[in-house]
């Protein structure tokens, strides 16, 4: 995932750099138009293999990674890919236009961009379906959308997605229709459209990397191997109290303490239920994290108050 990011990353940059260098050469006569659309159809495929599967390995994180749904993603991707490469290879003939009195190699190349766009409205509406559903289920518990590690990762997630979909489908659909509308109504260079299919999905999905990365951090659990505790109060109402119209006196409870250790890379699970209930109790729970200094160099320890 870092080789994705950084490649990412500096490839718009370095197709804006090259794409100036070469379109000089070719107007100045030292290369031909087919080597440019050459160049052109390469950095296109480059561009959307990179991205595309920076967005699967997002969409298979929300999905939980769950088989089923990592081989129709995985199938998709395969599937665009193959269309963008063979649109890319039929259509590939450049030739030269006269703008400015300069002529340029116009390389029609927005029928590749399709398949992408495709790709990308699927996993757009993967990831927004998948943030409704989380909203509306934490809505009924009464907890809010962004509570919690992976509520956090998934509104950051899906705001991204839908700045970085905008943006995408608006800059697609502007090479497609300079395409297929006719010259005299849209007449726009596609070596200046070009720069922007390269800057603008690269710049976008660099941008929701940093702000995941972010969102992770703010709520990360440590990673030292410092040991983490839970302690739980359990108070347990004798079945043969009667109501009273006032607080239930001290010595009609009574108290049990349950005290959990674990290190951070253990996972635990647990429930209870008290004598003579049929459901299972439910815990508050307020979490606060204390910091102390130990000879071990054990520096973070996690106490959790959780009461009835």
């Amino acid at each position: 995932m870092k080789i994705l990011y950084l490649i990412n990353r500096y490839f718009g940059l370095a197709v804006v750099v090259s794409n100036t260098a070469l379109a000089w050469l070719q107007t100045a006569g030292h290369i031909s138009c087919n080597s440019f659309r050459l160049f052109v159809s390469t950095a296109i495929t480059i561009l959307i293999l990179v991205v595309q599967m920076i967005l699967q390995v997002r969409a298979r994180a929300i999905l939980g990674n769950q088989q089923a749904h990592v081989n129709a993603i995985t199938l998709l991707f395969i599937v665009e890919i193959g269309f963008v490469i063979g649109l890319s290879v039929r259509y590939s003939n450049a030739v030269k236009t006269t703008f400015l009195r300069i002529e340029f190699c116009d390389t029609r190349l927005s029928l590749s961009l399709v398949p992408a766009i495709i790709f990308d409205a699927i996993m757009a509406f993967i990831i927004i379906y998948k943030a409704v559903v989380h909203t509306i289920q934490r809505r009924h518990m009464d907890i809010p959308a962004s509570w919690g590690y992976g509520g956090r990762l998934l509104v950051t997630l899906a705001r991204d997605s839908l700045k970085y979909y905008i943006c995408i489908i608006f800059v697609f659909t502007v090479v497609v229709l300079r395409d297929f509308m006719s010259s005299d109504s849209f007449n726009v260079e596609s070596s200046f459209l070009f720069p922007w299919v390269a800057v603008v999905p690269t710049a976008s999905s660099t941008s929701m990397i940093l702000h995941l990365h972010e969102a992770a951090s703010a709520g990360e659990i440590p990673t030292s191997v410092g040991q983490m505790s839970t302690v739980i109060e359990l108070v347990e109402i004798p079945s043969n109290t009667q109501a009273v119209n006032g607080p239930l006196r001290q010595e009609q409870t009574r108290k049990t303490r349950l005290h959990f250790s674990w290190l951070p890379t253990d996972l635990i699970h647990f429930s209870f239920q008290l004598p003579g209930s049929p459901t299972l109790s439910h815990l508050r729970c307020d979490e606060e994290e204390t910091r102390e200094e130990h000879p071990e160099n054990l520096p973070t320890k996690l106490r959790r108050e959780c009461k009835m």
